[in-house]
């Protein structure tokens, strides 16, 4: 394996839109393995890429709508799913729907069962847990962490307080081209999984995920992706300062006004009770 992976990084990395081939050795031998590289407009997302398909096949337009808002709104999203293949590419969807921006919360794609704790640890997070609803329910983790949002994948069933609930956004037409993308790619336009008034028996199996893809279902994931990034560029991007608002020496300053006012009060308040 050493000498494969010698191999394979001496190799020649191809240009964009090009495949890579390489054939194995030792052990592993007649064992091919190709991969192509994303086109140039499509390499800011190139870590999940592959996983477009699985995913958007997976899920409707509405779905996604509601979980592109719920991260921007910074919900702990956690998805169960007995199918690794599934959860790991639905958890590097779920962060990359946010580009061009980055995801600056944690990313865990299977929490193991030692640490579940961390589920009820403050702020945002995409989390990923390899088992099924009946895991969910013997261990009350809905009763357990109710600041999270758990999805069952295999049973399309969604767990979620009132709270934690979001209206979809609306920008101008986006709901609309997503829709018409969708209807053009997507055989399962009109199931919702982000529906918690709905529970259907799934329609994917977690055994009967496909994997594969045609070209022409690449490209028409490509582009579903790309409407998301488009349009946070025309609706947010431009609104974002070109140099940040708060530098490391302002913060230093902040604190430091911060500490000074409260040591200032609580002087003041012990004055305050000594004359009484």
């Amino acid at each position: 394996m050493k000498k494969n992976l010698k191999t394979l990084l001496q190799t020649q990395c191809p240009g964009f839109g090009s495949p890579l081939n390489f054939k194995l050795t030792g052990s592993f031998a007649e064992t091919q393995i190709g991969f192509t590289l994303e086109k140039a407009e499509y390499a800011y997302a190139l870590e999940a890429s592959w996983a477009f398909t699985i995913v958007f096949r997976y899920m409707t337009y509405k779905d996604l709508l509601w979980f592109f808002t719920a991260i921007l709104l910074e919900r702990k999203l956690v998805f169960l799913s007995n199918n690794i293949h599934l959860l790991t590419a639905t958890l590097f969807v779920m962060r990359s729907l946010i580009k061009p921006f980055n995801y600056p919360f944690p990313l865990i794609f299977n929490l193991p069962e030692v640490l579940m704790v961390y589920c009820d640890a403050p702020g945002a997070a995409l989390i990923g847990i390899n088992k099924g609803e009946e895991y969910l329910k013997e261990h009350n983790l809905f009763e357990d962490y109710p600041s999270c949002v758990f999805i069952c994948l295999d049973e399309e069933k969604m767990y979620i307080q009132p709270e934690n609930n979001v209206q979809p956004v609306q920008f101008n037409n986006f709901e609309r081209s997503l829709m018409t993308l969708y209807t053009k790619h997507n055989s399962n336009f009109n199931r919702t999984l982000t529906d918690p008034k709905k529970s259907k028996k799934a329609v994917n199996k977690p055994d009967s995920i496909k994997i594969t893809e045609d070209n022409e279902e690449k490209e028409k994931s490509l582009k579903i992706h790309e409407l998301f990034k488009t349009t946070l560029e025309k609706k947010l991007l431009k609104f974002v300062p070109e140099t940040p608002i708060y530098t490391k020496k302002k913060v230093l300053i902040e604190i430091v006004k911060i500490m000074i006012l409260t040591l200032y009060n609580r002087t003041l308040t012990m004055m305050r009770l000594e004359r009484l």
